[in-house]
């Protein structure tokens, strides 16, 4: 049960349960707005993408594993990565 509390392995699996989600929810558009400048992305490829973000910190994480030293830090880290563009969205 302890393998699962690893920092690389929980985004991992928030990624896995996003690329998942991105196949059922339904398409509209994520529109940014900058200044005079409009960005447009579909939640489908925003979630994707957040996946794929996921992924290479997992990676990062993955390969760092014996050198971090506080694990409060980077599971403050993951926390902040996971929630907040749930919060900006």
């Amino acid at each position: 049960m302890a393998q699962i509390f690893k920092p690389y392995i929980f985004l991992a699996l928030i990624g896995v349960i996003l690329i998942l989600l991105s196949f059922f929810i339904p398409t509209s558009n994520f529109v940014i707005s900058i200044y005079d400048t409009y960005i447009g992305i579909m939640n489908v490829e925003f979630c994707k993408l957040f996946a794929i973000f996921l992924f290479s910190l997992a990676l990062i994480y993955r390969l760092l594993d014996k050198y971090l030293f506080y694990t409060f830090i980077s599971w403050t880290h993951i926390i902040l990565s996971v929630l907040l563009p749930l919060v900006v969205t």
